[in-house]
């Protein structure tokens, strides 16, 4: 089975920096683009974008007093 597809180019177990966390950030809330381009973008898998946001995911309450998720770079590992 050929493999070109895979984009990732870190090595395995490295961790994410902060720098990518903050792009993650902003890719995610900003331009509300999903865990697959937000993974192109950085070079790496798209779990693993998924897993940062899971992990950093903060609960804002609207004026309107309705909720919405974001991602905070800060809350994540």
């Amino acid at each position: 089975m050929c493999q070109n597809n895979c984009n990732t180019k870190r090595e395995k177990g490295e961790h994410l920096s902060y720098e990518d966390r903050v792009k993650i950030e902003h890719l995610y809330n900003q331009q509300d683009k999903n865990y697959t381009e937000i993974g192109k973008e950085l070079n790496c898998h798209r779990t693993t974008v998924s897993r940062e946001i899971k992990k950093g995911e903060i609960e804002l309450k609207n004026s309107d007093w309705t909720y919405r998720k974001e991602y905070s770079s800060k809350r994540g590992q």
